[in-house]
């Protein structure tokens, strides 16, 4: 990928992990998606706007170019650099011979600007502005009494730092997909980021433990990703029956506490879709 597209990254305040190039490689290989990622230049040549943008195939959709998260939306300080983008898309998602195009936004500027294209609402990100001291920020009651009650339960935290920590989390990860009838990402996905990202230290692991008489059982476990002054959550596994501990609370709470310190400021819960109320009334 072009040298100028992380320097790009640095630069514009919009941009996020899931712009990033060694994301989107192991976005490549981990499934496979054909990349058509986009560039814009301004009359000197210098580079000033991308778009991620890949294609697949599959049996129901045909052929699809698409960009990945509305994260990953056209990357520009300039609108008319984003229409552009946008346009070049199109145009390259006709030459693909798709069967549709579809690009994820957070704004449905689009919707005037480019020609057919239609914002369609799907998911809420909800993100916590964070402040320098974590004492003051404010959670509901019941969310105050889970932490004590997963400290004083001998609930402990710390940072993976192995493959056998991933391979663990992953075994976790799994028991959650099956519990919640979800499909599950490959090992393979997780494997490349931690290769990929990890060393670049914009990608962590978090756990949850139990310790007791110098025994440690493995309780939860969450996966972040790290970008200038925002972390993001980005996938979780747990086991169930050791929910009563309240470890996925512990880890939400030392993961704010960590980012402030780090002198982050804002941390990015998971999407949801409109219909998980229940998820939505706890962000």
């Amino acid at each position: 990928m072009d040298n100028r597209w992380e320097a790009l990254m640095s630069y514009l305040p919009t941009s996020s992990i899931y712009h990033h190039p060694a994301w989107l490689g192991v976005l490549e290989e981990a499934y496979g998606y054909k990349p058509l990622h986009l560039g814009c230049e301004d009359a000197t040549g210098a580079l000033c706007g991308v778009l991620p943008l890949f294609s697949r195939w599959g049996l129901r959709t045909g052929r699809l170019c698409f960009s990945t998260t509305p994260e990953a939306a056209p990357l520009a300080n300039d609108e008319q650099v984003q229409t552009m983008l946008i346009q070049a898309a199109i145009e390259r998602s006709q030459k693909e011979q798709a069967t549709t195009f579809q690009f994820l936004s957070r704004s449905t500027i689009f919707d005037e600007r480019v020609n057919g294209v239609v914002g369609v609402p799907d998911e809420e990100t909800y993100e916590l502005v964070l402040h320098e001291q974590p004492d003051q920020l404010h959670f509901d009651e019941k969310i105050r009494r889970a932490i004590k009650k997963a400290t004083w339960s001998g609930v402990q935290i710390r940072s993976g730092e192995t493959m056998h920590d991933l391979r663990a989390w992953y075994a976790l990860y799994l028991q959650t997909t099956h519990r919640l009838v979800i499909l599950p990402q490959p090992y393979r996905v997780f494997e490349l980021s931690w290769q990929r990202l990890q060393p670049q230290e914009v990608l962590q692991l978090l756990l949850a433990e139990q310790v007791e008489a110098g025994h440690r059982g493995l309780l939860a476990g969450f996966l972040f990703l790290q970008w200038k002054q925002t972390i993001t959550y980005l996938m979780a596994g747990r086991q169930w029956e050791d929910q009563t501990l309240r470890p996925n609370d512990l880890l939400h709470w030392h993961a704010i506490q960590n980012t402030c310190e780090q002198g982050l400021r804002s941390t990015t819960l998971e999407r949801s879709t409109r219909e998980t109320r229940g998820l939505l009334s706890t962000k």
